[in-house]
């Protein structure tokens, strides 16, 4: 998976993230003159608006993910409706909301809590 923060790039319908990728054959001026034109290092172009806001926040929902399965499995307490609403939550909500679940659960991770509250 591609390093760094993914975003929406400044040109509508792509993903740029804020590290160089790794791309045989580039070179600085290559990834300079991305930079400019994307706003970042390209990840993705030719995408529709309506799927941009999954495909930029894919990378946290994936994260998100596994650290609830780990939590789960070392923990055994997650209920699979959770895991439904989660889902469908991944689908609406936002940057922060996202960002929050993450934090909430990685902290709950290194404090080895067993109990974790659905954010709405």
């Amino acid at each position: 998976m591609t390093k760094g923060v993914w975003k929406e790039g400044k040109l509508g319908g792509c993903i740029v993230t804020n590290l160089k990728n790794d791309r045989s054959g580039y070179t600085e001026d290559d990834f300079y003159g991305e930079h400019q034109y994307y706003g970042g290092y390209l990840i993705a172009e030719s995408i529709l608006n309506q799927d941009l806001n999954v495909l930029v926040n894919s990378k946290k929902m994936f994260i998100l993910i596994k650290n609830m399965i780990i939590l789960n499995f070392t923990y055994k307490f997650l209920p699979y409706f959770l895991f439904i609403e989660l889902i469908s939550l991944l689908l609406k909500i936002d940057n922060n909301c996202l960002d929050a679940y993450i934090n909430k659960i990685e902290v709950n991770i290194i404090k080895k809590h067993t109990h974790i509250k659905c954010l709405k």
